[in-house]
């Protein structure tokens, strides 16, 4: 019957594609089997020499312009082997852990203070025969420096409050180089004064915008005051 022979080719047909599915699975299983057990195999002799916490003989870092090599080689972490080090025994002279990690936050927080908002640091670490110590090599990529533009405090707050808030954003004087830290700094101000001024549930956020073509970045504070909190009723126990 038609139906009957329907059925049988339908069933074919389904097996069929499972098999090429089946085939299709076991071929990427396969590859992502060869691929990982290459990995391992790259990665097994850096991990052992590395795992061995070598001296660092020699730190390479390129890409900067603007802060000079002996300024950033001080910030590091990092430190090459030198004869203080060696009778010390400083961690600072070997490869450990966390060295790529504190390395980068160091660059990074150097180049923060100097106006670099979107710096990039990638440092890498290579064996030197053949003594197998280790070298380090550190790439940036600066981006664009920023300096204070003009400052808005905008929200919800008392009129009195606006010319003390203007006067605290002000603290970041135009055209100085920007410094997240700092502008953070001028927000906590913000709120301790809003705070002595019985606003302590206070909420100050900023913006800081880098979209513009020059290097002026201008910085919007936004304040929302809250609840005006007086003191209750005190009550002391006690002997």
């Amino acid at each position: 019957p038609l139906g009957t022979a329907m059925s049988v080719l339908v069933w074919h047909n389904m097996k069929r594609l499972a098999v090429r599915t089946g085939l299709a699975l076991l071929l990427g299983l396969c590859i992502i089997a060869i691929t990982s057990s290459s990995s391992f195999a790259i990665d097994r002799p850096f991990l052992r020499w590395a795992g061995r916490y070598p001296v660092i003989d020699s730190i390479h870092i390129e890409g900067n312009r603007s802060i000079p090599t002996a300024e950033i080689r001080k910030q590091m972490y990092s430190k090459t082997r030198s004869f203080f080090q060696a009778i010390s025994a400083s961690r600072r002279s070997r490869i450990q852990k966390e060295t790529i990690n504190r390395d980068t936050l160091e660059i990074k927080y150097l180049y923060f203070l100097n106006g670099y908002l979107g710096v990039r640091v990638a440092e890498s670490i290579e064996p030197l025969p053949p003594d197998s110590n280790a070298l380090i090599r550190v790439l940036i990529q600066e981006g664009r420096q920023f300096r204070y533009g003009p400052k808005q405090v905008s929200g919800h707050y008392q009129n009195e409050m606006s010319g003390n808030l203007a006067t605290i954003a002000n603290r970041l004087e135009t055209g100085r180089l920007t410094n997240p830290l700092e502008i953070r700094g001028v927000v906590f101000e913000m709120k301790s004064y809003l705070a002595n001024n019985w606003y302590p549930y206070a909420v100050v956020t900023y913006t800081l915008d880098t979209l513009g073509a020059g290097s002026a970045a201008p910085v919007s504070f936004s304040v929302e005051s809250d609840s005006l909190v007086h003191f209750g009723s005190v009550k002391i126990e006690g002997s």
